[in-house]
């Protein structure tokens, strides 16, 4: 044995496991901590790698969308007088009461994009693609004049006075020239057909013009911009209308209807019973 081992063996000869606890104690302790140490974790370079570019494209998706969608413009008129509202590209709407615009640009492509809900007109300047969604249909404009009729999904109208609007109503689509209207109803898709654009163009706040159109639709619009829920004859609502209405005041705007169009109604509980006089 080599002096240095003789060395080492002398100077552990009296080592002794403690008397406090034996040998096998100590044994199992040893064996518990040996069982509770933690391995040491590798690093997954590859999952560091997938996690940034996911990072990375998030970024990137959310400066995309910063830069081709901004939401330019939200209004909501609740006032019974029309609302003037400018757009970014001098556009106009003239907003309606009891109806909703939001508005849209997009940076690449440049493309104006409008909701709407309830009724406005519009005033376009030529330039990128304009469109504008309502309940029940789209349509899609270069520069024109025209109005859009649709607080629910269930009728819609559309005016177009100068240009030419490309209109999609009930899976179909429609092409309408200044001086052209077209209806869309339960009933069905009426148009287009003539209207007066300098007529429909002059008349004052909350007035209406209609030109043996049916009283259907006349009935519909007040209803839905007063929330009324209409109960009525066919052949009553299939009875032709011609004239101006004030709507602004909509129980006086019936009874005018009521004597023009010889009917009798009933108003309670937001609900509009129409009935043949006997």
């Amino acid at each position: 044995m080599s002096q240095e081992h003789e060395k080492i063996d002398k100077h552990i000869s009296n080592w002794r496991v403690p008397e406090s606890i034996g040998e096998q104690a100590a044994w199992e302790r040893l064996m518990e901590a040996k069982s509770q140490h933690k391995p040491v974790r590798k690093i997954d370079f590859r999952r560091i790698g997938q996690i940034a570019a996911g990072l990375a494209a998030a970024v990137l998706l959310v400066f995309v969308l910063a830069e081709s969608g901004v939401l330019a413009h939200r209004e909501h008129n609740q006032a019974m007088a029309s609302q003037t509202v400018w757009l970014p590209d001098s556009s106009l709407i003239q907003l309606k009461a009891y109806s909703a615009v939001k508005y849209h640009y997009q940076k690449i492509g440049g493309a104006r994009l409008i909701e709407l809900r309830g009724e406005a007109r519009f005033e376009v300047k030529e330039g990128n693609r304009f469109e504008v969604e309502f309940p029940g249909g789209h349509l899609e404009v270069l520069g024109t004049e025209f109005t859009v009729q649709a607080y629910s999904e269930e009728s819609a109208r559309i005016d177009c006075f100068s240009g030419s609007v490309k209109v999609k109503l009930d899976k179909q689509y429609f092409i309408l020239k200044g001086g052209q209207a077209i209806v869309f109803d339960q009933t069905g898709t009426g148009g287009p057909f003539n209207i007066n654009p300098e007529q429909k163009l002059n008349l004052p706040d909350n007035t209406y013009y209609w030109e043996n159109r049916p009283l259907r639709e006349v009935l519909t619009l007040i209803c839905q911009r007063e929330n009324y829920t209409l109960e009525a004859a066919d052949q009553i609502l299939r009875k032709n209308f011609t004239g101006p209405l004030q709507l602004d005041k909509p129980e006086k705007a019936i009874g005018i209807l009521a004597r023009a169009m010889n009917f009798d109604y009933q108003l309670n509980n937001n609900k509009l019973q129409i009935v043949e006089k006997d």
